[in-house]
């Protein structure tokens, strides 16, 4: 993966008016303190969005620290985008480098002092409450479950009737071979969305490509859109042969 410092980013930027920093935290982190130039569009977002960009486009992804931009990173690499960077360290080290950022929320790292015992505290009840399967949505609803599992794992769900199995990858890939009982929707169908859109969300999910780029990126869509029970096949198809498990072909 090709990464950038955000010095090297902020002096590139100067030189190339056309390159195009993206902040792919959600929307309330971007407002509180962002990278100047920075526009945000949140990393579940913006595989709905990629195709806005030409392949020959200069573009850094920056978010708090660098894990959900190498995750953006990755997946436009994969969809043609040769000129896309990672922002190693995000907005952390953006700011501690001295670069210009726009703060109407007051500074992040300011911020991140502040709250470090009321987030700490957060998190541990988070997990807490995870780990007894208790945590719900506010509406009353369970939380939303979402599992990234291999491929021996994967197929167990597979034989339950209640699961649903959703190939993403396109139409030629799953004519060569797909597994048993999956519907076919193309990641790359500008219509996935509104396709996955009027899937029941309180079903069961089985999501997988070929390699497990394109499926986190549903996943995370998916997600978005309001489906509580998720399940994602770790390595994609790739992984699934590697282990022996058959497939199903269009013409058989």
């Amino acid at each position: 993966m090709n990464t950038i410092t955000p010095k090297e980013a902020f002096e590139e930027m100067r030189r190339d008016p056309s390159a195009i920093l993206i902040d792919v935290r959600e929307t309330f982190e971007f407002a509180d303190e962002h990278a100047e130039g920075a526009q945000n569009i949140p990393l579940a977002l913006f595989p709905l969005r990629v195709d806005e960009f030409p392949a020959d486009s200069r573009i850094f992804f920056i978010c708090q620290s660098g894990g959900r931009s190498a995750q953006a990173t990755a997946f436009a690499q994969d969809r043609g985008l040769r000129g896309a960077m990672n922002v190693s360290g995000g907005t952390m080290d953006w700011i501690r480098s001295g670069l210009p950022t726009v703060a109407p929320g007051g500074s992040l790292l300011e911020g991140s002092i502040r709250n470090t015992t009321m987030i700490a505290g957060a998190i541990v009840l988070a997990g807490a409450l995870l780990a007894w399967g208790i945590m719900s949505s506010g509406n009353g609803e369970s939380a939303t479950r979402v599992e990234r599992v291999a491929a021996q794992e994967f197929s167990q769900a597979v034989g339950k009737e209640e699961a649903t199995i959703l190939d993403v990858r396109t139409p030629a890939e799953f004519s060569q071979g797909h597994i048993a009982g999956a519907s076919l929707v193309d990641w790359n169908d500008p219509s996935f969305s509104s396709k996955v859109a009027e899937l029941d969300k309180s079903k069961r999910y089985l999501v997988y490509c070929r390699s497990g780029s394109r499926s986190a990126q549903a996943v995370a869509a998916m997600r978005e859109m309001g489906f509580t029970d998720i399940t994602e096949l770790s390595g994609g198809i790739i992984a699934w042969e590697k282990a022996g498990l058959p497939l199903e072909r269009s013409d058989e």
